[in-house]
């Protein structure tokens, strides 16, 4: 697994015996950041002693729900807040919560809000347009928090574009991919 410069683990992936079988193999023979979403925070949650063989600087793109699944219930936005930002120093990972404003937290304390985004990504597959971004990142070999914040942005930026070009209502997650490029330009000439 070492030939590999980047991974990227949930989207499809699935929450049976097989998937659980590859994740704790995943955990246990590669030592370099991994994206987690979707199925995997689902196995995650349901096999919590695997949340400490998480590869150091990893990163974890959950949406309130799976969240939730993996800490449990808060009462308030600071209590969530406390969560988590306890969640990603204890575990050394980075973790993005996927809401408006999407909250970026990484293992030395420092969190970031993102700028970008709008109610118009609230559809699925647009978090797994995300961790896409965020593994191509790391693939080009930016850092776990240099990807995370980058790639977050970015896709809000899509997003955004989006919004403009076709409405709120009419945007969907393929304009999202197809926008990454006009996000990129708008990026890299700001």
């Amino acid at each position: 697994m070492s030939t590999f410069q980047a991974i990227a683990v949930g989207p499809g992936f699935g929450t049976n015996l097989s998937a659980l079988t590859i994740l704790k193999t995943l955990f246990e023979n590669y030592r370099s950041p991994i994206v987690l979403d979707a199925d995997a925070l689902t196995i995650l949650s349901l096999h919590k002693e695997l949340l400490r063989c998480i590869p150091p600087e990893s990163i974890l793109t959950a949406h309130p729900g799976e969240f939730k699944k993996l800490v449990g219930e808060w009462q308030s936005d600071l209590e969530k807040f406390d969560l988590v930002t306890g969640m990603d120093s204890q575990l050394n990972v980075i973790l993005i919560l996927k809401v408006y404003q999407t909250f970026i937290a990484t293992p030395n304390g420092t969190y970031y809000v993102n700028t970008t985004g709008n109610p118009g990504m609230a559809k699925g597959g647009t978090g797994d347009v995300l961790t896409g971004v965020i593994l191509g990142l790391l693939a080009q070999g930016y850092s776990s928090e240099e990807a995370s914040k980058i790639g977050v942005f970015l896709h809000g930026m899509a997003g955004d574009i989006a919004e403009k070009k076709f409405t709120v209502q009419g945007m969907t997650t393929s304009d999202l991919v197809d926008l990454l490029g006009s996000a990129w330009k708008e990026l890299i000439t700001k």
